[in-house]
């Protein structure tokens, strides 16, 4: 494969992607490349990833715990803390217990390999998050993926397919729905700023001439005011 024509390519259409740095916390007002923007992109959806209390209990980690684990859960690495936070999971709702992981990525890799044995094939709605269906790939189970929240897209897949066990993923909203709304409301937004600016254009205008028509009848009245002066003044000669 020749690297530089690929590049070449994603260039030319747009879709190299290249790391950006952030100067900053996490947050909603951000500095990234040394710019101040706002961030619509971040997956700190709570605002958690600044909070003090939050920054406070990492500060108390470090202190007890040190800076990593130095093990995997299985050998030495599962901490106190893990395990009261799975346990506290596991109450808030209202399992026999929880298994955390540290992303999604691999908290989907691990239960579609345990799952493997079990089931034969995954159907997965077509805007499933990457993480699913690469945890189906991974681990080799086949996929079927049918039309967004689309039903009768779900029934012909499963009535089409000769695989009696079956996993079915689904995601009702999804980050490119949002951003398609995004989209709608920066569409809609942009529309109106148009519709205002129109607006303040026609009330200009209408400003512009209103005055035209005031200083014409200003004039007028001078010229009035100028030849009732000199009526006057006729009339007095004489």
């Amino acid at each position: 494969m020749n690297f530089s024509n690929k590049i070449s390519d994603l260039e030319k259409n747009h879709l190299l992607r290249s790391r950006r740095i952030a100067n900053s916390a996490q947050g909603t007002n951000m500095k990234i490349d040394n710019k101040d923007v706002i961030n619509f992109c971040s997956n700190d959806y709570l605002s958690l990833a600044n909070h003090p209390k939050i920054k406070e209990a990492l500060v108390q980690g470090v202190e007890k715990y040190g800076a990593g684990s130095g093990a995997s859960h299985l050998v030495s690495g599962h901490s106190e803390s893990h395990n009261l936070l799975e346990e506290s999971l596991a109450e808030f709702t209202g399992q026999e217990s929880a298994l955390l992981f540290s992303s999604g990525y691999s908290a989907n890799l691990g239960i579609f390999s345990a799952l493997r044995d079990e089931i034969e094939w995954s159907v997965q709605d077509k805007l499933n998050h990457a993480s699913l269906i690469d945890g189906c790939r991974l681990v080799g189970l086949p996929i079927q993926r049918y039309h967004h929240n689309n039903l009768e897209s779900l029934a012909n897949k499963i009535k089409n397919s000769l695989a009696p066990d079956l996993l079915l993923q689904t995601m009702s909203l999804v980050w490119m729905e949002i951003e398609q709304i995004f989209k709608e409301l920066l569409r809609l937004l942009t529309n109106l700023i148009l519709l205002l600016c129109r607006m303040m254009h026609t009330a200009l205008a209408s400003l512009i001439q209103l005055f035209q028509s005031t200083l014409s009848i200003w004039q007028l009245l001078e010229r009035l005011q100028a030849l009732w002066g000199l009526l006057f003044l006729e009339t007095r000669t004489s």
